[in-house]
């Protein structure tokens, strides 16, 4: 699993959270560094990532992933600011049952189960 956001406090939290429920995971600060990871890292199923971000936004790299080359990356779009983006994003990829809603700050345990681990 791999965590993208450009606020490090919110990556250190969520990976800290998750690596105790024995999730294995990568953390980038922008898309560029989490496509060179999944690229690298042929085992990732689940991206966590911010909607809102300096390089590319959280909306443009769930389309990147929507390429058949990652049909197995599910995708947990997160944000604390524009619930309005995070409502049409996932009314665009929900019928890929691939994109799931998430609002700052992030539940792990909730996490954990949207993911089925619990």
């Amino acid at each position: 699993m791999i965590v993208v956001d450009d606020d490090y406090s919110n990556i250190e939290l969520i990976v800290k959270g998750l690596t105790k429920k024995g999730f294995q995971m990568y953390s980038a600060q922008g898309v560029a560094e989490a496509m060179e990871i999944i690229e690298r890292e042929r085992n990732i199923e689940w991206v966590i990532t911010d909607m809102i971000m300096p390089d590319i936004d959280g909306d443009h790299f769930i389309e990147m992933l929507s390429d058949e080359k990652y049909a197995s990356i599910r995708i947990i779009a997160m944000t604390s600011q524009s619930h309005g983006l995070l409502n049409r994003t996932f009314a665009k990829h929900k019928k890929k049952k691939k994109v799931f809603p998430a609002i700052k700050p992030i539940n792990i345990d909730l996490i954990s189960k949207l993911m089925g681990m619990e």
